[in-house]
C-alpha cells in the first residue's frame, strides 16, 4: 500500500532544524554547554507564547484575588454580607488604597473560567521547559511545585550562586578592556567577536554607553583603519550611531578597496601583456653586423 502524501514523515533535516535552533511551536534544546544563550533564547521563546510567561519567571504563579472593601458604616456592613465589594481583582470600579480595602485571594470554589485560565499559566510554563530538558536534567526539578523555583534552580545550577556571577561579571568586563583585533582576523569576524561579548555583558547586567561601545569597536581595529576612524569619530553622532550601521562603513570601506585593488589590476594586466611581447619581440630580431664593425674593433 502507497503512503499518501500526507502522512510522509518529516526529513531528518526538519527534525534536526526543530531539535537544535526550537520553533514557534518547540522550545529551543536545553544546551548546559552554553546555559546563557538558551537561556536568552527561551526567554524569548516565552515571551512570544505569552508576556505573562516572563512576569511568572521572576515573580511566581498568578493568583487571582479579590477587592475586599473596608466596612465603614452599618449600610457598608449589609452590603458586604450580600458580598457587593466583593469584585474580579481586574475590575476598576472604585479607586483602591489601603486605605478603602485590601486585596484577598480567592479561594478554590470562587475561580471563575478565567481564574482557572490563568492560574494554568503556571503549569503552561512548566510544561514548555520540561520539554526542552533532557531526562538527567529533568530529574534534579520534578519535585519542584513551580516555574520560579524551576528557573531559579538551573540559573544556580548552570549560572552558579551569586558570588560565582560576580566572578564571571570581573572576568567579561576584563575581557571587554582588553579587546583588540587578532593577527590576521577578518572584520566579519572581529565585529561577530566583539557582538558576542557584549550580548554576555548584557546578561550579567553590565552595560556601557553607546558612544562607549562604538570608541571601543574601532580602537581596537588596526592601524590602517584609523583614518576612517578619525573621520567616523568627528563627522558622527556616536550617541545615536547603531553598532551595526557602523560595521556596515567599515566593511563598505574594506569591499570598495578591494574592488579598487582588482580594477587596477585589470587595467594594468593589458600593458604589462604589451611590454612583455614588445621585449619578446626585440629578443627574436636578428642584428646584422657588417664588416666594417669588425674593424671597429
Amino acid at each position: 500500500m502507497m503512503t499518501s502524501p500526507s502522512t510522509k514523515p518529516e526529513s531528518s533535516s526538519q527534525n534536526s532544524f526543530y531539535s537544535d535552533n526550537g520553533s514557534t511551536v518547540k522550545p529551543p534544546k536545553f544546551n548546559s554547554n552554553n546555559f546563557s544563550l538558551w537561556k536568552s533564547r527561551m526567554m524569548l521563546f516565552l515571551e512570544g507564547a505569552d508576556s505573562r510567561y516572563l512576569t511568572i519567571l521572576s515573580d511566581g504563579p498568578l493568583i487571582p484575588k479579590v477587592w475586599d472593601r473596608f466596612v465603614k458604616t452599618p449600610k457598608d456592613k449589609e452590603k458586604k454580607k450580600d458580598n457587593l465589594f466583593q469584585v474580579s481583582y481586574d475590575s476598576s470600579e472604585e479607586e483602591r488604597t489601603s486605605a478603602t480595602g485590601r486585596y484577598v485571594l480567592k479561594t478554590t470554589k470562587e475561580y471563575n473560567d478565567e481564574d482557572r485560565r490563568i492560574v494554568g499559566l503556571d503549569s503552561k510554563v512548566r510544561t514548555i521547559i520540561a520539554q526542552s530538558l533532557p531526562d538527567e536534567v529533568y530529574q534534579s526539578l520534578v519535585n519542584l511545585k513551580t516555574e520560579k523555583d524551576m528557573w531559579s534552580t538551573l540559573c544556580v545550577l548552570y549560572e552558579g550562586t551569586s558570588e560565582v556571577k560576580k566572578s564571571k561579571k570581573i572576568s567579561l568586563v576584563r575581557r571587554y578592556e582588553f579587546f583588540s583585533h587578532e593577527k590576521g582576523e577578518s572584520l566579519p569576524s572581529y565585529y561577530n567577536r566583539f557582538n558576542s561579548l557584549l550580548n554576555e555583558l548584557k546578561l550579567v547586567e553590565k552595560l556601557y554607553d553607546n558612544e562607549e561601545i562604538i570608541c571601543k569597536f574601532m580602537d581596537g581595529l588596526p592601524d590602517f583603519w584609523n583614518t576612517l576612524s578619525t573621520c567616523i569619530k568627528t563627522s558622527r553622532d556616536l550617541e545615536s550611531l547603531p553598532l551595526t550601521s557602523l560595521y556596515g562603513m567599515f566593511l563598505n570601506h574594506e569591499q570598495t578597496q578591494l574592488q579598487r585593488k582588482t580594477i587596477y589590476k585589470e587595467m594594468r594586466a593589458p600593458s604589462m601583456a604589451l611590454i612583455s611581447d614588445d621585449s619578446k619581440k626585440s629578443a627574436c630580431i636578428p642584428r646584422i653586423t657588417y664588416p666594417s664593425d669588425d674593424l671597429d674593433r
